[in-house]
């Protein structure tokens, strides 16, 4: 898929990573007037999001729907057939196709489901499709009749050919029957998510794969899945990104990383839902080449889904693969279970059918008001004490930290300590009542602190390059060298030049300690 490689190195100058291209097609290059500003907007050296639980939100269950982009749009398709119970609000795909395409076998998700180099025999995928919901590895296809699916493909896309894309619609068509069922197929893009605005990228399909077309496909779709919205908020987000574990989910393990999915996802949370309102949930699968390991946020923050979900009281999932194997892309080929990754029984489909479980868990608000007189006082470089006002018929209160549930205490205790905070690092916290059937009220407003101490250094770096800085050490295990992280003793990965990872060092508890981190 690439046409262009990039790494990040910290820092260039005005705050900005310098970038290091590597030309494959150098004519693209030449022609390519807005590659400086791609690149700029790829890797950010700022913070952008809050690493905290996966929160559980009051999401209306009627409303859950999913998109995705090439691999992301396969995974997408088969998220909404495997649970089409809980994605029946409808689908968004970009450059994807037919589930189980490929039957496990990459030469055909190569050939037939990509470049179209012979047919793809729908009318057995179609089967079996009913044979697995028969067999309850779907859902009842019965709950897609009534789901709407929008479909994208530019004529330019070379990487998943349109007639990929029209052998997709014919198969959907043999299972929505009652809802608006469209296919977008006269745009000049190429492989890539589409912003409107226009500029030389639009036919072009390289790094980040996010291209000015003219075309608002993200508000396109969102808008076909769910009917008219309020205009897209193009000024400062009011809500928030979370970055959360992938593989603990509230109390339950989902067991992502044997999906070769990265530890860390990211969701936007607007914040009426984070106060909470009830809310709608969109799923987003990235493609190839696009997890925030490899293009830090663009993904998330520079493709219009955080902006309509901000002014629509829309929560965003953004599942994240792991940059190390097969290119980023998600399983759509068998390259985790040939047999069942298409299925509710598939490692990454059960995954993020976690995820969102956890963040629609949430409860409707109670009569009760909302704790006042919130404070934050700072007790040394790890411990800060959050105070507030007792609230009248309360039975327990939660404590919330930068999103992320963190302690209950049961009423009258209207106080709690935290005492594993990191050092020079400033947090927000906010507290909400529950009634006697745990009905909990709006959030507070937010006590901000800041802890004392050295805030905790970050890297991003080759692991040859973290070897050389004494960040980390060389393990050989037979023929190949793995680096692993100085006091901590956390895998990194092979020792080679392609190997990027971001390192953060926790100053005074251990000197010269490092831990794997996602570091922007």
């Amino acid at each position: 898929m690439a046409v262009v490689s990039f790494r990040c190195r910290q820092h260039g100058g005005n705050g900005w990573p310098a970038y290091e291209f590597n030309a494959i097609q150098g004519r693209i290059l030449k022609k390519l007037k807005t590659m400086a500003s791609i690149a700029a907007l790829v890797c950010v050296s700022s913070t952008w999001a809050q690493r905290t639980q996966l929160p559980a939100l009051n999401v209306d269950k009627n409303e859950i729907s999913v998109s995705g982009l090439s691999s992301g749009a396969y995974m997408a398709v088969q998220m909404h057939f495997a649970h089409s119970a809980t994605f029946r609000r409808g689908a968004g795909v970009v450059a994807g196709g037919p589930l189980f395409c490929a039957e496990g076998d990459v030469n055909n998700a190569l050939g037939r489901c990509m470049s179209a180099s012979a047919p793809i025999p729908l009318d057995h995928l179609v089967k079996n499709a009913q044979a697995w919901a028969a067999a309850g590895k779907l859902d009842p296809l019965a709950h897609l009749q009534s789901s709407p699916v929008y479909m994208f493909s530019g004529q330019h896309d070379n990487t998943v050919k349109p007639a990929v894309m029209k052998d997709l619609e014919s198969f959907y068509r043999h299972f929505v029957t009652r809802a608006p069922l469209v296919l977008n197929n006269g745009s000049q893009a190429g492989h890539a998510m589409v912003l409107d605005g226009e500029d030389e990228s639009c036919p072009l399909s390289v790094p980040p794969y996010i291209v000015k077309c003219g075309i608002d496909l993200a508000g396109n779709l969102l808008t076909h899945i769910y009917g008219k919205l309020n205009p897209r908020n193009d000024g400062p987000l009011t809500g928030s990104v979370v970055e959360f574990d992938q593989n603990e989910i509230g109390a339950q393990r989902t067991r992502a990383h044997l999906g070769h999915m990265a530890d860390s996802g990211f969701a936007y949370v607007p914040a009426d839902c984070a106060n909470g309102e009830s809310c709608r949930l969109h799923v987003v699968f990235h493609g190839c080449h696009q997890n925030a390991s490899q293009i830090g946020p663009q993904y998330v923050l520079g493709t219009n889904y955080v902006r309509w979900a901000d002014t629509n009281n829309m929560v965003v999932l953004f599942p994240q693969t792991r940059i190390t194997e097969y290119n980023g892309c998600w399983d759509w080929f068998g390259y985790t279970d040939k047999s069942n990754y298409a299925t509710k029984a598939g490692l990454q489909v059960n995954a993020v059918k976690t995820m969102v479980d956890h963040l629609s868990s949430g409860k409707p608000l109670s009569t009760l008001a909302a704790p006042a007189g919130v404070t934050a006082s700072v007790l040394g470089n790890t411990r800060v004490r959050i105070a507030w006002s007792a609230v009248p018929g309360a039975r327990k209160y939660e404590v919330y930290r930068n999103g992320g549930l963190v302690k209950t205490t049961l009423a009258p205790n209207s106080d709690f300590t935290e005492s594993e905070l990191a050092f020079g690092t400033g947090y927000t916290w906010t507290v909400r009542a529950l009634d006697a059937h745990n009905q909990p009220s709006r959030h507070s407003a937010a006590a901000g602190a800041t802890t004392s101490g050295q805030k905790p250094q970050c890297f991003v770096a080759t692991n040859p390059e973290h070897v050389k800085q004494g960040r980390a050490v060389i393990i050989p295990v037979g023929t190949l060298q793995y680096a692993y992280a100085i006091g901590t003793r956390q895998l990194m990965g092979l020792v080679d030049e392609k190997s990027m990872t971001s390192l953060r060092e926790i100053p005074g508890l251990i000197p010269g300690k490092f831990e794997t981190a996602t570091c922007f």
